[in-house]
């Protein structure tokens, strides 16, 4: 269990920069490497919890971290659970921000070519979200 506040304070400084070295040595860990990409996608749900930690700097995120994990591989992104989708979707509702549009986008349209299943859990999280 992390224990960081959602607000840097100085006496978490330390443990954020290594969280975000972290983050930078796992997305190096699985560009290009399925494998890798494979192993790591089961722990989505975790890295994203991350995301109210405002571990946000200019070259990584939480975020970041889990569009790379589905990052051109069509096997991982066809099995990520809803719960990943249903977040991602409520966190670019919410936060209109470029990155969760980039990870949806990277999950729903690996190689470009949709996924139905993964479009239909955006589309049903969005009616949702709507009603």
């Amino acid at each position: 269990r992390i224990s960081v506040a959602p607000v840097p304070i100085a006496e978490q400084v330390k443990t954020r920069e290594v969280l975000c070295a972290v983050y930078r040595l796992l997305r190096a860990m699985v560009s290009d490497f399925s494998l890798m990409q494979s192993e790591l996608a089961s722990h989505s749900n975790a890295f994203l919890a991350h995301i109210k930690l405002n571990l946000t700097t200019y070259d990584v995120s939480p975020t970041d971290l889990v569009t790379s994990i589905f990052s051109g591989n069509r096997s991982v992104c066809a099995q990520v659970s809803e719960g990943v989708l249903r977040l991602l979707v409520a966190r670019a509702v919410s936060k209109k921000a470029p990155r969760f549009f980039r990870a949806l986008r990277t999950i729903v349209m690996p190689s470009e070519s949709p996924i139905k299943r993964n479009q239909n859990a955006v589309l049903q999280a969005l009616t949702d979200k709507r009603s």
